[in-house]
């Protein structure tokens, strides 16, 4: 028996031509419960999803929001006026404070008239705001005395730019279900313009804005993306094929990849994240490309082969399913390896990965076998003698490819040397305004409150209480006063926060009554200084949302270091949502740069396997290699860093892009002995796959490119990363491949005396 390349894969498409009513059946089975599924889908925005839980900084980060307050389910409401410091906008503004916090899902509000209730109303010299809002020249001289004594209200406030912020709670319950968060955002929205004085524009930002923009640019995509990808690969097969029934045949196996791929995650309650969103889009891509593979080779048969079109469609499936089968095994152990790295939400994304590429072959070996009998059935058994476009390329692509081994893989080795050293010299990064939506409200939102506020997102800085003492004694708090001078050192007293401005501004007497005064403040203010227990204290920085992991880094090292310098510096501890991003996305980076390794060398061991011919695995690996160091190398050259779209786009990429090298290693196999010369037979198995994998590589380049209208910046770059990546694979295994052939099987044929010995032509 015959060893097969795809371990004997391909004999499901073989079922399914011995079996066609039988198979259809299945098949429409399959897509009716696929489609009654699918309004079961759910969709998740939550980007501390991707964090380990198990991290020290994400334990740090849990528990400043148990302990103080949770500032995840804040809302940013930016509110603008061209007319803000007047006495009637800020009375209006105050109502709106109070009345807001009334509103059903609305736990607090913060804002600058919060601070007015911890000042004593019996003594108005100590207030920090008036009781009430008489003239337009008392507000100004009021929000400007406030900004004096509270320099760090300058994050909420901004007079000279006509805007305010308010910091609203959500009900953390309703925030459970995106779909709670949505309906909760959109009624708060409708409430703050409703209750807003005259000519106060609104926006919304944070945390809880974030996570509904990119549900909402999740659930977007899937519409568009499938859409115009079928729309444009139906188009390109017309293009390649010349003929419409090619078009259908080549595209309803994409659709059925996509339509399986949804309902799989609507089957499993798995919910849609940013990183597996993209998954349906591949999916596609994948079908596409290796159903063009298998409609050129049955084409080149038809016109060939004096026969039935069927038996023709048969040898082609058995000529290249077992190709498609192993491309599909190294795609899925590229997604596998992200289930190297330490969380469970790339776990998810290399289980339903290796998911949507099984349903990818899946729907090709079974979809296109199955249109093409019914297509044939329907409208008769037709070929097509012109021939597919590029067919007549293969020869001269051959005989370039083929002319100068030697030279063409030493050159090959130099390239990959130096694109090598460029790889470690890529550092890891992120930034969460990378996967706020193109020409959403919050990425506008989180640019202005930069702009004017500093930022939405926070560092926050907590300081013990000594054993001994009590928070608001005067060892501790000068021991506050001292922190927050060294935290004002690196981001300046406009955008720092804690109890020492207060203290500063208090007499004794009122400090004496401090802890009183608190305790009939809202919860919503004390948690911003203060822990439940009153045994942490807190000092919060303003910082951008926006801001790379490489500069907070250096922000904390420089904080840490001026902390350090104090007496107490051992017992403070630093966290937020920056902080963690900065802590845990580089070690999550590294680990999927490592499982990326790890892909590349399953992949090999796999090949090798497969074509029981380790030399021909080894010749695959350096061109392979070649495209995803470039494209690092691109991605340096530009003076950007590697974040998590990157490394996850470069892994899929390798895992698609090794399909070039299965397809001309399957042809060499096919070829193998019946001319003169190893060189002839990989010269002439170059001419036979080259077409169609420049077709395969048109296409899939082509599909590709509705991720540029995405609106995930995260998924726009998957693509332009995937096209530019499979391009230079496309070149990288048909200059370099038959090249490293060549030489490596003469090399194992002189070493161990193989039976394939080049001959003289």
């Amino acid at each position: 028996m015959n060893w097969s390349l795809g371990f004997g894969l391909e004999k499901i498409g073989l079922a399914v031509l011995r079996f066609p009513r039988v198979a259809t059946v299945m098949m429409l089975i399959s897509l009716v419960l696929s489609v009654v599924a699918l309004p079961r889908m759910g969709f998740d925005g939550n980007i501390i999803n991707v964090i380990d839980e198990k991290s020290q900084a994400f334990d740090d980060f849990a528990k400043q929001a148990e302990q103080f307050h949770d500032y995840s389910n804040d809302v940013s409401v930016i509110l603008r006026s061209d007319s803000l410091v007047t006495a009637q906008t800020m009375e209006g503004l105050r109502n709106l404070h109070l009345d807001l916090s009334l509103e059903d899902g609305v736990e607090s509000v913060f804002s600058i008239f919060s601070l007015g209730d911890a000042a004593s109303e019996n003594d108005a010299a100590e207030n920090l705001l008036p009781v009430e809002f008489t003239t337009d020249e008392q507000t100004r001289s009021s929000i400007a005395n406030l900004l004096k004594n509270e320099p760090s209200m300058r994050s909420i406030i901004a007079p000279d730019k006509g805007a305010i912020l308010l910091l609203v709670r959500l009900d953390s319950q309703v925030q459970e279900t995106e779909t709670g968060l949505s309906a909760q955002l959109t009624a708060l929205r409708a409430a703050i313009e409703w209750l807003s004085p005259p000519g106060v524009s609104v926006s919304l930002s944070g945390i809880p804005q974030v996570r509904s923009s990119i549900v909402a640019a999740i659930i977007q995509d899937q519409t568009l993306l499938t859409s115009l990808g079928i729309i444009l690969g139906c188009s390109v097969a017309w293009f390649i094929f010349g003929t419409a029934r090619a078009a259908i045949i080549c595209t309803i196996p994409a659709f059925i990849s996509v339509l399986w791929t949804l309902a799989l995650f609507a089957a499993t309650g798995a919910r849609l994240n940013l990183f597996t969103t993209s998954l349906p889009t591949l999916a596609l891509i994948i079908t596409y490309a290796d159903a063009i593979v298998l409609y050129f080779r049955w084409q080149a048969l038809n016109r060939t082969q004096d026969r039935p079109t069927l038996d023709n469609l048969r040898d082609a499936v058995l000529r290249v399913g077992p190709a498609s089968s192993l491309t599909s095994i190294t795609t899925a152990l590229a997604f596998a390896s992200f289930s190297l790295a330490s969380t469970s939400s790339m776990d998810e994304l290399a289980f339903y990965g290796v998911g949507a590429v099984m349903f990818a072959f899946l729907a090709m070996i079974t979809g296109l076998p199955l249109t093409a009998y019914w297509v044939i059935r329907w409208f008769g058994n037709t070929k097509d003698a012109r021939g597919p476009r590029f067919t007549g390329q293969g020869g001269t692509i051959a005989s370039v490819t083929t002319a100068a081994p030697a030279l063409v893989a030493t050159a090959a080795l130099v390239m990959l040397m130096v694109l090598g050293w460029i790889h470690y010299q890529l550092k890891p990064s992120y930034a969460l305004a990378d996967y706020m939506p193109y020409g959403s409200e919050i990425r506008d939102a989180e640019k202005y409150a930069d702009d004017v506020f500093g930022g939405t997102s926070q560092y926050y800085v907590i300081l013990p209480v000594t054993p001994e003492g009590s928070f608001n004694d005067e060892k501790n708090r000068n021991r506050l006063i001292a922190l927050q001078g060294a935290v004002a050192g690196q981001f300046g007293d406009n955008r720092t926060q804690s109890l020492a401005a207060a203290w500063k501004r208090l007499n004794q007497s009122q400090i004496e009554e401090f802890d009183t005064i608190l305790d009939d403040a809202p919860a919503a203010l004390r948690g911003r200084f203060i822990s439940k227990d009153k045994r942490l204290l807190q000092v919060s920085a303003v910082t951008s949302t926006g801001t790379n992991t490489l500069v907070v880094e250096g922000r904390i090292r420089e904080l840490q270091a001026a902390i350090d310098e104090l007496p107490f510096g051992s017992e403070v501890k630093i966290t937020g949502l920056s902080v963690l991003l900065s802590k845990e996305f580089p070690k999550l980076i590294g680990e999927l740069r490592s499982g990326l390794l790890v892909s590349i060398f399953l992949a090999m061991l796999v090949l090798a396997v497969a074509t029981r011919n380790p030399a021909l695995a080894l010749a695959s690996l350096v061109p392979n290699l070649i495209p995803i160091l470039f494209t690092e190398t691109v991605i340096w050259l530009k003076g950007a860093s590697l974040n998590m779209t990157n490394v996850i786009a470069l892994t899929i990429a390798f895992g698609i892009a090794i399909d070039n090298a299965v397809h001309v290693i399957n042809s060499y196999e096919k070829i193998k002995g019946t001319t003169d010369s190893v060189t002839a037979d990989v010269r002439a198995a170059v001419a036979e796959i080259s077409p169609a994998l420049l077709a395969s590589t048109g296409i899939v380049c082509v599909a590709a490119t509705i991720t540029q209208f995405s609106s995930m910046p995260s998924v726009a770059e998957l693509g332009v990363l995937l096209i530019s990546t499979l391009i230079v694979a496309l070149i990288s295994n048909l200059a370099i491949l038959p090249s490293a052939m060549i030489l490596i099987i003469k090399a194992q044929s002189r070493i161990f005396g193989s039976s394939v010995q080049e001959k003289t032509t």
